[in-house]
């Protein structure tokens, strides 16, 4: 069994003034994109509300293409999106990850062990969490 996948993230804005018939433009822009042929990924999906849900990496409860366990020692990367404002926090709240309305967050969150807890800020959100580790 063979592992590939990318990381791409980007952010483009355009802000533009116009004055006394000059117009003015602006660009900022942040992007990067990292190849991995390596490594273990887990998508953990699920309904969760303001009482915490906890991910234990070493048993996310996902297969991989051939239909074996994944288990994950540590987590590097990681994304999360949801559709109502949800977090995600890994080791204790050393990274905390924020989706809404179905925005991807995506984050280097080190070489995390343990668990994840993903919870809301009101009321109830469907969220999917894919780590990517070893």
């Amino acid at each position: 069994m063979a592992l590939s996948g990318t990381i791409n993230a980007s952010i483009s804005f355009l802000d533009s003034a116009s004055s006394s018939g000059v117009e003015s433009e602006k660009k900022l822009s942040l992007s990067s994109a990292n190849v991995y042929t390596g490594g273990a990924v887990a998508l953990v999906t699920g309904t969760v509300g303001t009482a915490a849900v906890t991910v234990d990496i070493t048993a996310p409860g996902f297969r991989n293409a051939a239909g074996g366990e994944v288990t994950l020692s540590l987590v590097n990367h990681a994304g999360l999106v949801a559709n109502a404002t949800t977090f995600a926090e890994f080791g204790g709240d050393a990274v905390k990850m924020c989706s809404d309305g179905n925005d991807l967050a995506v984050s280097c969150v080190g070489n995390e062990t343990g668990t994840i807890s993903v919870y809301t800020a009101e009321g109830t959100a469907t969220f999917s969490l894919l780590l990517v580790g070893e």
